[in-house]
């Protein structure tokens, strides 16, 4: 919640000073994104595979810019990776802002086959 005030703008009393006016402003519920302060923190879901290999991929961000989540590397169930300035506008301050924290949940097959658990021993074996 964030409270803007201005100053003796209000109606003013009868026979008095004009009081302030003040905006409250509440954060709305959002599906994908939650506010922290000028930052934002989103859960994204990546395949086993894409956990393994890397993965590049682009979701729409509030204001519709397209932003590209990638790894070249291993992601590890909860692994968070922080894209710098793409959280929300800082308040008073021109084209500054805060970071988007990006938590990561990684899907495992429900089941694999014999011959699936074979394959993974022999590839991921010492």
């Amino acid at each position: 919640m964030q409270v803007i005030t201005f100053f003796e703008e209000g109606e003013p009393l009868v026979d008095g000073e004009p009081g302030d006016l003040k905006f409250v402003l509440r954060t709305a519920p959002h599906a994908a994104f939650a506010r922290a302060g000028d930052d934002l923190r989103m859960n994204a879901t990546i395949s086993l595979l894409d956990a393994l290999t890397g993965f590049s991929r682009e979701f729409a961000h509030l204001d519709g810019r397209r932003v590209t989540l990638a790894s070249a590397g291993v992601v590890r169930p909860g692994d968070v990776q922080t894209l710098r300035g793409e959280g929300m506008p800082v308040y008073g301050r021109d084209r500054r802002f805060g970071d988007l924290h990006v938590t990561y949940t990684v899907e495992f097959p429900a089941a694999l086959s014999e011959a699936q658990k074979e394959a993974v021993r022999a590839l991921l074996s010492p």
